[in-house]
């Protein structure tokens, strides 16, 4: 993690919990164990702190859920179509049945 100086945008994980609307601050920490929000290192009161810098870190979470909607559009698109497959395949089931 890079060395900074401290500034007002970097936040801890408390405020980063707040902005992004989550119940608990275990969530903020499973998005940067799974790399889409990043942290790095302040000078907080002399001793270094791991901080969320507030904007990339708002506009990561906002590229994730894009990214996840995206994701969950293509799930249901292959479950639609396979449904409908589904569906003519049972009618041509059907049809044959008939036709005996």
């Amino acid at each position: 993690m890079p060395e900074i100086a401290f500034e007002e945008n970097y936040v801890d994980v408390k405020f980063i919990k707040r902005v992004l609307g989550f119940e608990s601050v275990r969530r903020v920490q499973q998005l940067t164990q799974d790399g889409v929000l990043n942290t790095c290192e302040v000078k907080v009161g002399g001793r270094k702190a791991s901080r969320y810098d507030l904007f990339p870190s708002v506009i990561s979470y906002i590229k994730y859920l894009k990214a996840r909607l995206r994701r969950h559009k293509v799930i249901l698109k292959n479950k639609r179509l396979s449904r409908r497959c589904r569906q003519r395949l049972i009618s041509k089931v059907q049809k044959q049945k008939w036709r005996k």
